[in-house]
């Protein structure tokens, strides 16, 4: 990615904050801004509705190695600076309930909920844990909670999440807005809105493109281990249910 300057201070009205844009996009019509700190930008958004005591439910969609989980980790540091993977790395329902069962208080305001396909598959919407999830994001509404979930693909989630909770998606690793960029290190913002009150219907309204890094190395392997972990456990209880005859 060529290295310029942070850009032209602008007023993006949708998100009610001022960005540096870069240039438009080549690749939208009509074109979108880039800008070089939606990240910082995003982020103040997401801290103002958590202190408005609104919930926030942010979908990363991307395939593998498209960067998804490392935007979602910076993005959650960026909301909480005091964030950390140890009790708000989400892998499956019981580590959300065992989150939720904490005073509000002595518990980060941010979720980043991993391989959300795990729990929030739409083709496994009617077993325990999908179903005991959707209640907890019911749950979640009054807490002022920010939510992050890692999905390759915006279908394969869960509807009620889909319809009834997500607000923002991010997209990682789509070709670059730009032929001067690389593809990968962009993301395209998205927020949700309804062409009218007694609409049911939802339109995911393009709000511009923004610019991330990789994760450091610490905290890239540190990320790696609690993934290991949790897909150990995982496979665990199935190697157990399938033991019991209950798969």
């Amino acid at each position: 990615m060529p290295k310029e300057p942070p850009g032209t201070l602008v007023y993006n009205p949708l998100l009610d904050v001022r960005l540096h844009s870069l240039r438009y996009s080549t690749v939208d019509s009509p074109p979108l801004p880039i800008y070089s700190d939606l990240m910082e930008g995003f982020a103040q958004v997401l801290r103002r509705r958590i202190k408005s005591n609104y919930q926030n439910v942010v979908g990363v969609i991307g395939g593998t190695g498209s960067g998804k989980s490392s935007w979602g980790l910076q993005e959650c540091f960026l909301v909480d600076p005091y964030f950390q993977l140890q009790g708000n790395y989400i892998y499956d329902t019981s580590d959300l309930a065992a989150k939720l069962a904490q005073p509000k208080g002595s518990v980060s305001p941010v979720n980043f909920l991993d391989e959300g396909s795990v729990i929030l598959n739409s083709s496994r919407h009617s077993t325990k844990q999908s179903t005991d999830i959707v209640v907890l994001f019911d749950t979640m509404r009054s807490r002022g909670m920010t939510t992050f979930i890692c999905i390759p693909e915006l279908r394969s989630l869960n509807n009620r999440i889909r319809e009834d909770h997500l607000n923002y998606l991010v997209v990682c690793g789509e070709k670059a807005p730009d032929p001067a960029y690389q593809r990968r290190g962009f993301f395209k913002l998205f927020m949700r809105t309804r062409p009218s009150t007694f609409s049911n219907s939802v339109f995911w309204k393009p709000i511009g493109w923004g610019i991330y890094k990789p994760l450091k190395p610490k905290l890239d392997a540190e990320y790696q281990e609690y993934k290991r972990r949790a897909q150990d456990r995982l496979l665990d209880d199935f190697y157990e249910r399938n033991a019991a005859g209950e798969v």
